[in-house]
């Protein structure tokens, strides 16, 4: 599977990944769902749930129809913590060690190189993420997506990736 990000410079990059084993990939997906548990319900929480039902028209609740919502009806905001979303979010990055970064950068190469080996970055992981941070996120980001390591939130692996 591959993808492509484009780096601090504009330039593209591309990437291609071999999904994660189950063995594996259990634990991260088990890690990270439980990493954004927390600003989930720090959003979702002031929220009144009847208030989405109403917002929704009696529709089933799922991320897909809160953001919708949301779209029609954006004074259900209005009930949101800024503040305690922005708190947990920081906790969120904190508590993202190195260890996770690599573990989910595993089987990924960068413009045909790979990023980890043995579970320590390599030297392409070095140079390509100096001063370079926002690109690495999309590719952890995408890394995440195509494992379906985010199941809380409903994130799945898209039956075809996208070309690059």
């Amino acid at each position: 599977m591959d993808f492509t990000v484009k780096d601090s410079s504009g330039a593209s990059h591309r990437y291609d990944l071999t999904r994660h084993p189950g063995s594996e990939g259990m634990c991260l997906a088990l890690f990270l769902s439980g990493l954004v548990i927390e600003p989930l319900t720090a959003a979702a929480g002031p929220i009144l749930v009847s208030t989405l039902v109403a917002a929704m028209g009696g529709a089933k609740i799922s991320v897909g129809g809160i953001l919708s919502s949301l779209r029609h009806d954006p004074t259900i905001l209005e009930g949101l913590d800024s503040a305690g979303i922005g708190r947990a979010a920081r906790g969120v990055l904190a508590s993202l060690d190195d260890a996770t970064i690599y573990a989910l950068l595993r089987y990924v190469n960068r413009d045909g190189t790979p990023l980890v080996h043995n579970g320590r970055p390599t030297g392409a992981f070095d140079e390509a993420y100096s001063g370079n941070y926002t690109e690495l996120g999309l590719a952890l980001w995408q890394v995440a997506s195509i494992n379906g390591f985010f199941p809380v939130v409903g994130t799945s692996a898209p039956a075809k990736p996208a070309a690059s």
